[in-house]
């Protein structure tokens, strides 16, 4: 099934769907999709049959697998404080 085919399925089963056109452009090679239904959210990293994902994308995923918490922000330049404050909240 092609990246195509799979947004599309995604898209009737009621998924939000998320598609990085080239990774390779961004800062680190990131997963291609992401997916998001009620409580879940999902990263696919999507490899043609003989291909294998780059170490950093397999970094990422290897990453994502492991996350408990998901939050969300809109971030504005005058929110310097409560951004330096979400950042530095991780332990």
């Amino acid at each position: 099934m092609n990246t195509r085919e799979i947004r599309k399925l995604a898209r009737r089963y009621g998924w939000r769907c998320y598609h990085t056109h080239d990774s390779r452009r961004g800062d680190e090679p990131f997963p291609d999709l992401l997916l998001v239904k009620g409580e879940r959210l999902v990263f696919v990293g999507l490899q043609c049959e003989p291909g294998r994902p780059t170490s950093e994308q397999s970094g990422w995923l290897k990453a994502l697998v492991v996350v408990t918490q998901v939050e969300a922000y809109v971030w504005r330049p005058h929110d310097n404080a409560h951004i330096q404050r979400v950042l530095k909240e991780c332990k």
